[in-house]
């Protein structure tokens, strides 16, 4: 497992880098500076820097930031391909106050990211990044996932994987949830764990 603290932008150049982690541990700011590094430092044409940002809106949970996206950190998102979702992503454990509400909010956060995906796939650009993985792939497929992060020649990306987020209704999903995770880290690298 490498830590967070070993991340050199430069090395994740031509690579599937994922940044993995508990809530509140930097994936979202550190996924916005890499754009702001191929902007600025690598001079990549922004237009060439597909963005796919699933994170929902910042929230406090118990004095706890939860949630967030690129733009929250970073003024350069909106120069690059910004592949916009149709609707706003909603965190599912968060705001089901029933069972069905849970697995409702599920499928149409999938059927929302993956619209997206889609879109990214018609029109690939050179760099792909993606910003809360887990949104999609609470219904998506890994496999089916990778495919599309392998059109792209570099791809940097994070990942809720932790036991912070949790409602009644989520048990066995978050087990589903860890086992998808599980599943990209094994095929993408190089992996940086953020705590």
């Amino acid at each position: 497992m490498k830590k967070v603290g070993e991340l050199i932008f430069e090395n994740c150049l031509g690579k599937k880098t994922l940044l993995y982690g508990e809530i509140n541990t930097n994936k979202t700011f550190l996924t916005s500076k890499f754009v702001e590094f191929l902007i600025y430092s690598k001079n990549i044409p922004p237009k060439d820097v597909s963005i796919l940002d699933f994170g929902p809106k910042m929230r406090i949970v118990n004095n706890v930031k939860i949630g967030g996206r690129l733009e929250d950190y970073s003024n350069s998102i909106h120069r690059c391909n910004y592949i916009n979702l149709q609707e706003e992503i909603i965190p599912p454990r968060l705001e089901a106050k029933n069972r069905y509400e849970f697995y409702s909010n599920i499928c149409q956060n999938y059927k929302n990211t993956n619209e997206s995906v889609l879109k990214f796939k018609e029109s690939p650009t050179n760099f792909l990044i993606l910003n809360d993985i887990s949104l999609y792939l609470h219904c998506g497929k890994p496999k089916n996932l990778l495919k599309i992060l392998n059109i792209s020649y570099t791809f940097f990306g994070n990942i809720y994987y932790g036991s912070s987020i949790n409602s009644k209704y989520s048990k066995l999903f978050n087990i589903l949830e860890k086992k998808k995770t599980e599943s990209l880290l094994k095929n993408l690298g190089p992996c940086f764990f953020t705590g």
